[in-house]
C-alpha cells in the first residue's frame, strides 16, 4: 500500500501495537491529500473517537480506553441504505481517504462501506474548493407525454445537464434531440436548462425536486412553456402562465 508520496507502507492482517496504528494512520493522512475524482469514505465519529482513545491519539490516555471492535457505520444509515437525515460533519461522521479506510478496515473489519466522491465546487470570489460530496442530488425525473411515468434518481452536483439528459432519455426511451430539460420545481415550469455543459449545482437544482423532460410535438413545435400534453393540461390550456408567481427555492 502506498501513500501519495509513494513511500511503501506494509499493513498486516491484524492490528499492530497501538502506537504503530497511530503512526501509520498519521502518515497516511499526511500523504493522501484530497483530490478531485478520488473516493473518500464516511466513518462513524463515535467509533473513530473510541479508536483514537485506544491508541492515545492525542499523546495521553483519555478514559475510558476500550478496544473499539469492528467499525460500526450502521448508525449512519437508514434501513434502505440511504444516509440518515440531520447528521453532522465531525459530530456524527468524518470523511477519510480510501487508503485510511482500507487500513482501518483491514485491522478491525466491520462496516458497511460508505464511499463518497471528491468534487470541486465554486466558492467565494471565484475560488474553487475540493469537498467530499456527502449527499448527491435526489431528483424526480418526469416526461411531458406521461407525467405519471417518473424515475427517482441520484446525480452528483457536478453532473452536467447534458449528462442528465442523455442518461434519463435512455432510461425513458426518448430521443435527446427531441427533448429539452425543464427545471420543474414544485410542478412549476421555471426555466429551460439549455446549456448542456452547465452543472446541476450551477443550474440551482435542489434535492428532492422534479425535473421535466419536455418532448417535442410530431410537427416539430413545443407546447407553450413546456406544458405536458395531458388531460390535466388541457383543462388549464387558457391559463395565462405569464402571471404565475414563481416560488423561491429552498434547499431540502
Amino acid at each position: 500500500m502506498k501513500g501519495a508520496d509513494d513511500n511503501e507502507i506494509t499493513v498486516g492482517t491484524s492490528a499492530p501495537p497501538n502506537a504503530s496504528e497511530a503512526d501509520i494512520i498519521r502518515h497516511l493522512i499526511s500523504t493522501t491529500p484530497m483530490r478531485e475524482g478520488c473516493t473518500w469514505y464516511l466513518i462513524s465519529t463515535r467509533w473513530l473517537n473510541c479508536w483514537r482513545r485506544s491508541v492515545w491519539w492525542h499523546g495521553f490516555p483519555i478514559s475510558p480506553i476500550v478496544n473499539p471492535g469492528p467499525i460500526q457505520n450502521g448508525c449512519l444509515l437508514e434501513e434502505d441504505g440511504d444516509l440518515k437525515q440531520f447528521l453532522g460533519d465531525m459530530a456524527d461522521y468524518e470523511a477519510v481517504s480510501e487508503v485510511v479506510w482500507h487500513t482501518l478496515h483491514s485491522w478491525y473489519s466491520g462496516g458497511p462501506e460508505i464511499p463518497r466522491p471528491v468534487i470541486c465546487m465554486p466558492g467565494l470570489y471565484g475560488q474553487i474548493f475540493r469537498t467530499v460530496e456527502v449527499r448527491p442530488l435526489k431528483l424526480l425525473v418526469l416526461k411531458s407525454s406521461d407525467p405519471a411515468q417518473c424515475i427517482r434518481c441520484c446525480f452528483s452536483k457536478v453532473t452536467t445537464v447534458g449528462h442528465l439528459k442523455r442518461t434519463m432519455c435512455a432510461a425513458m426511451g426518448l430521443d435527446p434531440d427531441n427533448v429539452r430539460v425543464w427545471d420543474y420545481y414544485k410542478e412549476n415550469w421555471l426555466k429551460i436548462l439549455s446549456d448542456d455543459s452547465q452543472t446541476l449545482n450551477s443550474a440551482q437544482l435542489v434535492s428532492n425536486q422534479e425535473v421535466m423532460l419536455d418532448e417535442k410535438n410530431p410537427d416539430g413545435s413545443w407546447n407553450p412553456r413546456g406544458a405536458p400534453r395531458s388531460a390535466r393540461w388541457l383543462q388549464f390550456q387558457n391559463y395565462d402562465f405569464l402571471h404565475i408567481s414563481q416560488p423561491t427555492k429552498t434547499s431540502s
